[in-house]
């Protein structure tokens, strides 16, 4: 499992798969970024997506837009709505965030790589299904150092979650609170 901050995520297969009753069918397949899983689902079951009426690109996991879950988060730690009662700074939030390039960065990926590793040789022994080796061939490439961007894990920090908060409180106060000025009475 990894740990991050209160989050808990569990990768261990084997786990999942032994909760399973014993003359359960398991059918492993890969994850791959060009189909849909849903349609995947769908043909293992001996169907078209014809058959169920859906449309054979539609794609449920796709990342959606980095200032929705960063507004998630904000709204899951603060217990405020920042779509709601901070409409400017979600806006900036949205502009700096949703055209940017974020990546789970380098070192990410190698505690990601190395905390499913044991779980995935397993899955590669048991069904010969390798996992997560476009991720591993794009961490050991000399492109990864080099890349730009921001860090995942650093967009979705305490220290952006108070910067959010800092706007929103700014964006509360009368306009001349924000550069330093004071009514006179």
């Amino acid at each position: 499992m990894v740990r991050w901050q209160e989050s808990v995520f569990a990768f261990d297969y084997r786990v999942l798969l032994d909760q399973l009753p014993s003359a359960a069918t398991i059918i492993a397949r890969p994850f791959c970024r060009e189909t849909s899983v849903i349609g995947d689902f769908v043909s293992i079951l001996g169907l078209s997506p014809a058959d169920v009426k859906m449309d054979p690109e539609f794609r449920i996991n796709t990342r959606g837009a980095i200032s929705v879950a960063l507004a998630a988060l904000y709204r899951n730690r603060t217990g405020r709505n920042l779509e709601k009662d901070c409409a400017a700074t979600m806006q900036a939030v949205a502009r700096a965030f949703d055209s940017a390039d974020i990546d789970l960065g380098v070192s990410g990926k190698q505690r990601l790589i190395a905390a499913v590793e044991t779980s995935n040789r397993w899955m590669d022994a048991r069904f010969g299904m390798p996992m997560l080796t476009d991720m591993v061939r794009e961490v050991g490439s000399p492109a990864s150092t080099t890349r730009s961007g921001l860090d995942l894990e650093a967009v979705f920090s305490t220290a952006t979650l108070s910067l959010i908060d800092e706007l929103c409180r700014s964006e509360s106060r009368p306009s001349w609170w924000t550069f330093g000025f004071r009514r006179r009475r």
